[in-house]
């Protein structure tokens, strides 16, 4: 996660131009909704001045350049509660969420940014973050089988990341007891990390967490698709030092690591998976276009021409909530011919949620109970093609970004 040095198709590199001391609010010209997402506020009767505008990168006023831990820590700070207080009561948003950043955006900075994540500017505080975990009206408001930490930010770039995870885990007890009562399952804090040699001590703090609490607690651990495997190595050399972070699959008979670890597959703890995002599927479903130098040959199956891939179509129009450090945001699947990173984004407030509440919550999740647009019906494998056809014949372009290297 974490922006990369790359030429935008689009206009992306506006909403990234910005340093954290200037106030000026950046156009919100980024992406644009897909058409039935635009039926739907028309039909809703929901003018323009209240939506702040569509952007592909989930953040405002991002940074031009990176700002200091010391900086964000201290500048940065963000008060949960008060972000949110003015949609604690909307009883549409009762089991929406079901995705947090505790950053407004990633600073690992690999080559290749599968999230398309802003510079971190600023992090939610720990005491705020805990006042709003105690709030019965939020924890309404999260999706009672599972909360995943981790989108378009790292929360290793959080200092007390390792706490915050500790007070998520017992703040929704409540929460696993109901979903457990219920459903029979228990209530999952599903974590997604880059692993990183200089974060190796957090990493073990949050592996440590995840094996005494694995009916709780599931883990996954990406490695980036870099223009070299430094970071890859480095990992293999570190999961070999812990006894079963690795699958027997990846080791051989003289006890080395073989080759790629495979996308999906987990690790040897059966709630700690391992994301090789240097596997050819990963980079199909971003709807990117690597340049020759950067792919270099390493994945020859992945065929550029397929970027704009079908499951972007299937779901387009769907809609979801994601908190972060600057807004609740409105979070909607688009195409590569809307944006580049097949989602777009526009921050929630009273003004306009009830409007947007009409979208069809996604199809993969559960639908929440006050959410009036219900739950989305997917488009057939031969309607997605149809459509994806029409779109590529239109002469539309598509707002894919070039990693030039």
């Amino acid at each position: 996660m974490g922006l990369s040095k790359k030429r935008d198709l689009t206009q992306v590199e506006l909403i990234t131009k910005r340093p954290i001391e200037d106030e000026r609010r950046i156009p919100f010209d980024t992406a644009e909704p897909p058409p039935e997402v635009i039926r739907v506020i028309q039909e809703q009767g929901l003018s323009q001045n209240k939506i702040e505008g569509w952007v592909a990168v989930p953040a405002i006023n991002p940074p031009l350049e990176r700002i200091s831990r010391r900086k964000i820590e201290t500048r940065g700070r963000v008060d949960a509660v008060q972000l949110l207080e003015s949609l604690l009561n909307e009883p549409v948003l009762e089991g929406t969420l079901r995705t947090i950043d505790v950053l407004n955006g990633c600073g690992h900075h690999c080559d290749t940014c599968l999230a398309d994540a802003a510079l971190p500017s600023k992090m939610f505080t720990v005491e705020s973050l805990d006042r709003l975990f105690s709030d019965e009206r939020f924890l309404n408001m999260l999706q009672f089988d599972s909360l995943r930490i981790g989108s378009s930010g790292d929360i290793l770039d959080h200092p007390q990341a390792s706490e915050i995870i500790k007070m998520m885990l017992e703040k929704t007890t409540s929460i696993d007891r109901k979903n457990l009562s219920k459903e029979g399952k228990h209530h999952k804090i599903k974590i997604f990390t880059n692993y990183r040699p200089n974060l190796e001590r957090q990493l073990d703090e949050l592996i440590q967490m995840a094996q005494e609490n694995p009916d709780r607690i599931r883990l996954t651990i990406s490695l980036p698709f870099n223009r070299k495997d430094t970071v890859n190595k480095a990992f293999v050399e570190y999961a070999q030092e812990r006894e079963g972070l690795i699958g027997k699959h990846n080791i051989d008979d003289q006890g080395n690591f073989k080759g790629r670890i495979s996308f999906g597959e987990k690790a040897g703890l059966k709630n700690i998976g391992i994301q090789d995002v240097r596997h050819p599927m990963v980079l199909f479903m971003t709807g990117r276009i690597l340049s020759d130098e950067v792919n270099a040959g390493r994945v020859p199956e992945w065929d550029k021409v397929e970027v704009d891939r079908e499951t972007s179509f299937e779901d387009r129009g769907f809609s979801k909530t994601y908190l972060n450090a600057d807004a609740l945001w409105l979070m909607v699947y688009a195409t590569p011919y809307e944006s580049h990173t097949g989602r777009v984004f526009t921050p929630l407030s009273p003004d306009n949620v009830k409007a947007f509440s009409h979208l069809p919550y996604h199809s993969d999740f559960p639908t929440p109970s006050n959410w009036p647009g219900g739950k989305a019906m997917s488009m057939s494998h031969q309607e997605a093609r149809r459509l994806r056809s029409e779109m590529a014949n239109s002469g539309k372009p598509m707002k894919n970004t070039v990693v030039v290297g």
